[in-house]
């Protein structure tokens, strides 16, 4: 059968067509693989299928075929959508691999005469033609999935659609209760006279928001941007506005030996009125039964659309107090954030584990510490890792269906460079518990690091409307604007996201690094001044001075400076050549290459990264030693695999080599490599990718291919926008070529 549908989605087998169903123009060609992967999946519906497993049927002589594969996979994850949507047709399962939900029916032609083809008998066909080694298992299996797929089909109603925009505006015309757009709950204040039950309100505050987010799909603020105001709680209706909650719960705590009073309350910002209060008063061992009244209580009050509860008990504590309260006090020490607190929540996390081995929330605790400590550098990577990821296989064996562990999954596997993984573990994430700002985030972070910007996009605008006042949150929504060609709103949203009471200035070093990419000097001095400002013997202060340089010496000094707080050549290389290459001070780019990428014999030294390689090659441009740089920059690209390798990358790496063979006049390698330029172009574009650096190597693939025209018309829309690109045009040999280049010098 060469035509069949999944949910709203029609394939077409032999043109390897994917068309979304009465929307013609959404259509994608899919690779040969990414085809062969989908038609495995058909042949295998319900089965969880792994990478190795589909490396073995489709790639059995290919070396890294499960590489190969996972992209493909992926491929397929991402033109099929967000995970979280009704639709979905193929489901990530962690590590354990992929599931088909979808079930495959076939196209019938308006002229041909229907007649009913089973699912069953699909698959067979399927088999017949690919060459299959199992279809459908069993009959009764395909009716009762077909059964039930119908049943879905005919109550399934799309949860969550909405332009993905960068906008924490939500409806304020709620009219009764029930129309709750955003709940936020504040932190719980500890009344009880000792300071050293603060762990109890802020633990019972992050509890109660933990089980709304998984009682309910309605979106509750999280709990980070509700402890920005821990004490600052004087103006409920005030609070409520400013993170446009249509809600907000508060309340008080008080412990008296062992005796608990909680009182809360239930207030509408639009009707600015209390709308309910209750006080729960009961043994401090009934703890979590009152945490669960409470967050009952509120989801009656409010009429919140439930969430179907999972099947697998996930127990939190409630058979063991002391392992509840030792947990909550983990909580506590691990917001702190230094080595001696982070240690002792390890400490206070294994004690809850211990009194009860069933805590599955514990588990993961333990994993989000021992991964803090990783990321400050208090632990060892590989460590902290393993035990880590331990930690969080206890966890899902406990509770399968726990949200917070797939998230937790996901930051390890981004953490030990295993992107795709992470993506497919943040997506199960999301898909539990769509309300999760912290895997939204996650998924975020990566996406806008492969450069999938629109995707990017779409997730972190989910995760500033729940966690609007989380710097990382800002940090990448800005990033994210800014690399799609938004300069104001990227700045905004950057801005927004400094720490004024944090020593670091790696985000005042964006500034002036995003500035000085668009040729803003007077911005890209202003903010290098602040850099320094706040953090004088940074070495990154030292670099944003160099980035805010006005002439070489300064520059020069600078980058001394910074080469002297930090020697480390990992951190210094990328700063250094980008300032050399665009202040058009070639001489210093070469010494400079020259010197920490070829050995004294004059040989490549090529334990250094594919990005220095590739840095190599343009130095051997500037020396007009064009064999040279073809030989240096060939060797650059065979790691670079297209388009999806660092494209932007590539698309100077493949934009330089055709130069130099053009000056070698070889023409047939030089359009070779204007293919590619194209090919990785479009990739870039079709992804939201709208940046100075991109505009200007597309003029420079006009330049090279003769269409001046065209090279003009992209630099003319730049000067319309404001952007200045008198660095690249300056700095690239390739310009060179291009009769009106004087005209742009000093724009």
């Amino acid at each position: 059968m060469d035509n069949f549908k999944l949910k709203n989605w029609i394939v077409d087998v032999k043109s390897r067509q994917l068309r979304a169903q009465g929307q013609e123009l959404r259509t994608t060609e899919l690779p040969k693989l990414v085809m062969d992967v989908l038609i495995y999946f058909t042949q295998h519906p319900g089965e969880v299928v792994n990478n190795e497993q589909l490396a073995k049927a489709l790639l059995p002589d290919v070396e890294k075929a499960e590489d190969e594969v996972a992209q493909a996979v992926q491929k397929l994850v991402d033109v099929f959508g967000d995970t979280t949507a009704d639709n979905q047709v193929i489901e990530p399962l962690g590590d354990r691999g992929y599931r088909l939900v979808a079930t495959p029916q076939p196209v019938i032609r308006s002229t041909d005469s229907p007649s009913p083809v089973t699912a069953t008998s699909f698959a067979l066909k399927n088999k017949k033609k690919h060459g299959a080694k199992h279809a459908y298992g069993s009959l009764g299996l395909v009716v009762l999935v077909a059964f039930f797929g119908l049943i879905i089909g005919f109550v399934g109603l799309s949860i969550y659609k909405q332009t993905p925009v960068y906008s924490s505006n939500v409806n304020s015309g709620a009219k009764q209760r029930g129309d709750v757009s955003l709940l936020a709950v504040l932190p719980f204040r500890n009344i009880s006279g000792d300071n050293t039950f603060n762990y109890i309100s802020d633990g019972l505050t992050e509890e109660i928001i933990n089980s709304l987010s998984n009682r309910t799909s309605t979106d509750i603020i999280a709990s980070t941007t509700s402890f920005n105001y821990a004490n600052k709680i004087n103006n409920t209706f005030r609070i409520g506005r400013a993170l446009n909650a249509t809600y907000v719960l508060t309340g008080n705590v008080k412990r008296s030996k062992d005796r608990l009073k909680i009182t809360v309350h239930l207030t509408s910002t639009i009707q600015q009125t209390t709308i309910w209060t209750h006080t729960y008063e009961r043994q401090y061992e009934d703890l979590v039964a009152i945490k669960s009244a409470i967050v009952f209580d509120v989801t009656k009050q409010l009429n919140l659309p439930g969430k179907k509860p999972a099947k697998i008990a996930n127990r939190i504590g409630q058979g063991n107090i002391e392992a509840y309260d030792a947990y909550m006090q983990g909580l506590d020490h691990s917001k702190q954030i230094t080595a001696s607190s982070l240690k002792k929540a390890v400490q206070l996390f294994q004690q809850a584990i211990n009194k009860d081995s069933q805590f599955a929330q514990a588990y993961v605790g333990l994993a989000d510490t021992l991964l803090l400590q990783m990321r400050h550098g208090f632990l060892p990577q590989q460590g902290a890792a393993n035990m880590a990821k331990q930690a969080l296989d206890k966890a899902l064996q406990i509770s399968p269906n726990l949200a917070h562990a797939y998230a937790s999954y996901g930051l390890l596997r981004a953490n030990t460079g295993q992107q795709l993984a992470a993506i497919v573990l943040y997506q199960k994430a999301i898909k539990l518990k769509p309300n999760d700002a912290a895997a939204q985030l996650g998924l975020g972070i990566l996406r806008h690091n492969r450069l999938e910007l629109n995707q990017a996009k779409k997730v972190l605008s989910r995760a500033l409307k729940l966690d609007p006042e989380q710097p990382s949150v800002n940090r990448y929504v800005g990033l994210n604007l800014l690399a799609m060609g938004e300069l104001e709103n990227g700045i905004k949203y950057l801005t927004q996201s400094i720490d004024s009471t944090s020593e670091t200035v790696d985000i005042e070093l964006e500034l002036a690094r995003w500035y000085n990419h668009y040729g803003k000097r007077d911005k890209t001095n202003q903010w290098a001044k602040v850099a320094y400002g706040k953090a004088p013997e940074h070495h990154l202060a030292a670099i944003a001075m160099a980035f805010g340089a006005s002439d070489k010496t300064s520059m020069h000094h600078w980058l001394e400076k910074a080469r002297m707080l930090d020697p480390d050549e990992q951190v210094n290389f990328l700063p250094n050549v980008n300032l050399f290459y665009y202040q058009g001070d070639s001489d210093s780019l070469s010494q400079y290459v020259n010197r920490i990428l070829f050995t004294d014999a004059g040989q490549l030294d090529t334990s250094k990264p594919v990005l220095w390689q590739l840095w190599a090659g343009i130095g051997k441009i500037n020396e007009q030693d064009y064999q040279q740089a073809v030989r240096l920059l060939e060797i650059a690209l065979i790691h670079y695999k297209a388009p999806t390798s660092s494209p932007l990358e590539q698309l100077q790496l493949v934009n330089q080599l055709a130069f130099a063979y053009s000056k070698l006049s070889d023409n047939d390698n030089m359009t070779k490599q204007l293919g590619r330029s194209k090919d990785i172009q479009r990739h870039l574009l079709s992804h939201g990718v709208r940046t100075p650096f991109l505009v200007a190597h597309m003029v420079a693939y006009y330049t090279l291919m003769g269409e001046q025209n065209k090279a003009e018309q992209l630099l003319q829309n730049a000067r319309l926008r404001g952007w200045n690109l008198n660095r690249y045009i300056t700095s690239n040999p390739i310009f060179e070529l291009l009769p009106s280049r004087a005209s742009y010098i000093g724009v």
